[in-house]
């Protein structure tokens, strides 16, 4: 496709929930917006950072429609590798795009400096501006107002109200709640938590999470449960070096018995996640054991010194504002292969037993259910 297109054109969103679906109002609006562009001729300007501007740069690169991406390169990233990984991420056809770079800010590309940046100078490349779900009193809103006298098109067509759907924050659960003899089915057992993600998966392309979000309905496919679905799936646990020293990345268990894990369940607002949720998968400890999964070593950040190079990489520091000695972690250090277990040897744990057939499709040995109900 061509670039000989008359005028440039923005669909704004400002920040929505962690955890869309395809039936948001404003997934469906934009895509609108997008078919309207489409028809018109017109050059989509585009940004990378967060799922709000991702989402329409995913809809464009599957639509092929010519755009100019603006984007932030890391510290030390030359522009062709940062264009690379871009249309590696999102399929993007190089001969479709244009791009700008906004000088490379610290960190990652959801840096303030990077949006304010962004959201100005795509707005003073624009033609035609779209709004579609915008903040009252945000950013973008104020952005917006001082384009009216001018003389850009602002196309209200498509806009809808914006909201960001709350959070369901855990409650505590009664002791009466939990399956019977829920914790002695799971003494001698260690046990890996999943929670909801929203960011890909490991070994997930942009292009292939953002269309599991577009292509869903009312249910977010990158919950607890498709996590621990996916999981068993590939039957590999993947080591993360999140909360981990540097140079580390393991698969982390805890020998909580799991009516005292559900207290540990709580939302962090510091990391925009639950600490983890009622979905998890149990393996037998000497089995554990026998592939070499270990205790975590607590201590006070200075403790690190005195241990040698093996126990370095279960070195956890008991923390400043949380507790993590109570999750009583083991370590695994690296991705875990299920097919090193019998089905005799795990057991896994869903929330209720109406997720236990949907688990069942997939795994045939023992799953649990934490709550009766």
């Amino acid at each position: 496709m061509s670039f000989a297109v008359s005028g440039k054109a923005v669909i704004l969103n400002s920040r929505q929930s962690l955890y869309p679906c395809g039936s948001d109002p404003w997934i469906v609006a934009s895509n609108n917006a997008l078919e309207d562009i489409e028809a018109k001729g017109l050059n989509l300007l585009a940004s990378v950072g967060t799922p709000a501007w991702e989402i329409v740069l995913y809809l464009a690169s599957i639509k092929d429609i010519p755009m100019t991406v603006i984007i932030s390169r890391k510290p030390g990233e030359s522009i062709e590798q940062a264009k690379e990984q871009y249309c590696s991420e999102f399929r993007l056809d190089r001969d479709n795009v244009k791009w700008r770079d906004i000088e490379a800010h610290p960190g990652s590309q959801d840096r303030p400096g990077f949006q304010s940046e962004r959201d100005h100078r795509i707005m003073d490349m624009a033609d035609v501006i779209y709004p579609v779900s915008v903040r009252p009193h945000g950013n973008l809103e104020k952005i917006l107002a001082n384009q009216c006298d001018g003389d850009k098109i602002i196309n209200r067509v498509y806009e809808v109200r914006w909201g960001t759907s709350r959070i369901k924050r855990p409650v505590s659960i009664s002791r009466d709640a939990f399956a019977f003899n829920i914790d002695v089915n799971f003494e001698n057992h260690i046990i890996h938590w999943t929670r909801s993600v929203h960011a890909p998966w490991p070994g997930e392309t942009r292009h292939d999470y953002y269309d599991a979000i577009v292509q869903s309905d009312k249910e977010y496919p990158r919950s607890a449960l498709h996590t621990l679905i996916r999981i068993l799936n590939e039957k590999r646990l993947r080591s993360s070096q999140r909360h981990m020293q540097a140079g580390v990345s393991a698969v982390s268990f805890s020998s909580l018995p799991p009516s005292r894990a559900a207290t540990l369940m709580r939302w962090r607002a510091r990391y925009r996640e639950m600490s983890f949720e009622p979905y998890g998968i149990a393996i037998n400890q000497s089995a554990a054991e026998r592939v070499g999964i270990k205790k975590a070593i607590y201590g006070n950040r200075e403790m690190i010194v005195y241990l040698n190079e093996e126990e370095r990489p279960y070195f956890q520091s008991l923390g400043t504002i949380g507790d993590w000695e109570q999750e009583r972690e083991y370590r695994h250090l690296g991705d875990l292969d299920l097919n090193s277990f019998s089905e005799s040897e795990i057991k896994v744990i869903v929330k209720l037993p109406s997720a236990i057939e949907k688990v069942k499709a997939v795994f045939g040995g023992d799953v649990v259910s934490l709550l009766k109900i």
